[in-house]
């Protein structure tokens, strides 16, 4: 941990848990565990002088040690302060501090907290970048995010905007007849169709599968913009009138509107 202080965040989440669950808590949240982790960083940020995520220009890089700078600037409480008055002393400046602990629930370690949530869209995504179905993964492509990394940054966007609960994504197929479309050809409708409808606002990946009779597309994005944080709204009918005539523009063009498509809607419903 010295090595490399930024992974006293880690290091500090993890001992807020180890500690709310030896104080026999059953149940807890984000607020409880920032406070956790402030009261027993306080001694090292205070007493040590230890910058947990070194510094940029003069200035603290580490949100947890910012946190406990701006609380001990107004308490005037010492480093070697008791767990209850640091505590004590949060609820006190709990107004002052929000913006300081907002950040830190915002950027909570993806994987400590990936095992309290369902893994469907994880398990969708694994299976359509699945190297045997899309010829070791060259039919595989991604906007807005990297394909190895989708999961997790769909799940941060998630957490930046609050947004974790219900849907958490959607994945939809574009399958074509045997032999009407080549890999490349499938794979080219199905990027220009993410592209087009997805593109500007979701984190998105794509893939075609080559393992069955027919050629088909894969397409997964997040139900949460990683713009403005907008959930993507799929109202009753939004195949009909928006996702099929799109699919069909998108095969006219490629193929002059010869060949007849299928397109199943499969969404990921939490």
């Amino acid at each position: 941990m010295m090595k490399n202080p930024s992974y006293c965040y880690k290091f500090y989440w993890l001992e807020a848990i180890v500690h709310l669950i030896a104080e026999d808590v059953k149940e807890t949240n984000f607020n409880e565990m920032i406070d956790e982790m402030i009261a027993n960083a306080w001694y090292t940020v205070l007493e040590f002088h230890i910058h947990l995520s070194g510094m940029i220009e003069g200035q603290v890089k580490d949100g947890l040690e910012r946190a406990i700078l701006k609380l001990q600037k107004l308490s005037q409480l010492p480093g070697n302060a008791s767990k209850v008055e640091i505590k004590n002393n949060i609820k006190k400046y709990d107004k002052e501090l929000r913006p300081y602990k907002d950040q830190l629930t915002n950027m909570v370690p993806y994987r400590a907290l990936a095992g309290f949530f369902c893994k469907c869209q994880e398990r969708a995504l694994e299976y359509i970048q699945n190297g045997e179905k899309t010829e070791e993964k060259i039919l595989v492509g991604s906007i807005n995010c990297l394909p190895e990394t989708a999961y997790e940054q769909m799940f941060e966007t998630k957490q930046i905007f609050g947004k974790r609960d219900k849907r958490k994504g959607y994945h939809i197929i574009i399958s074509f007849p045997p032999d009407e479309a080549t890999p490349d050809q499938a794979f080219e409708v199905t990027r220009r169709f993410a592209e087009e409808h997805l593109g500007e606002n979701y984190e998105v990946v794509y893939s075609v599968h080559t393992d069955k009779a027919h050629n088909h597309g894969h397409i997964v994005w997040n139900s949460v913009s990683f713009v403005d944080g907008t959930k993507y709204d799929s109202l009753k009918g939004n195949w009909i009138y928006h996702l099929h005539p799109r699919r069909d523009s998108k095969g006219r063009k490629l193929w002059n509107g010869e060949s007849q498509r299928k397109m199943e809607n499969m969404n990921i419903n939490i």
